[in-house]
């Protein structure tokens, strides 16, 4: 069984490699996804930042 594997994996390289390279992709993007906020309000973003603790503000814009 694992040799025939090897085999059509040795004459299919650059399937297997093109294969590999987008499991590569998929796996970095659901790794590095941004996820929506849970501020839902102008006002809730200034409770979170007058805390008097450090916060890290992330925006992003699809234009």
């Amino acid at each position: 069984m694992f040799a025939t594997v090897a085999v059509w994996a040795r004459r299919h390289w650059l399937m297997v490699l093109t294969g590999g390279a987008l499991l590569a992709f998929v796996g970095v993007h659901i790794v590095w996804y941004t996820h929506p906020s849970d501020v839902k309000s102008v006002e809730d973003l200034q409770a979170r930042l007058n805390t008097g603790q450090p916060v890290i503000v992330e925006y992003y814009s699809n234009l």
